[in-house]
């Protein structure tokens, strides 16, 4: 479980490899490629990049800019409201 607070205050369920305690605070990274949109954090589409097979999406959010890769045509424009969710993660460091 990965806690988001912001404006906004979701629960979103990701892949996570490490093995995490219940409360303990961390740092994720998440690429790109491994985000989508749907249900999550909404978001605004701020610069839409198209190159050959992927497009890359360059998102606002309450929690600040967020970036998907997506292998497939363009499907938002710039100022569309979409959902970020994150699929993969890897903890960088935790706090405790």
């Amino acid at each position: 479980m990965w806690d988001v607070s912001g404006e906004h205050s979701l629960r979103l369920t990701i892949s996570c490899p490490h093995q995490l305690v219940v409360g303990e605070r961390v740092h994720l990274f998440i690429r790109p490629e491994w985000s989508t949109t749907g249900e999550g954090l909404p978001t605004t589409v701020e610069r839409v990049r198209y190159q050959g097979s992927v497009t890359e999406y360059e998102l606002h959010s309450p929690l600040g800019q967020l970036y998907i890769r997506q292998l497939r045509p363009t499907e938002y424009s710039m100022g569309q409201s979409v959902f970020w969710r994150p699929t993969q993660a890897t903890v960088v460091n935790s706090f405790t």
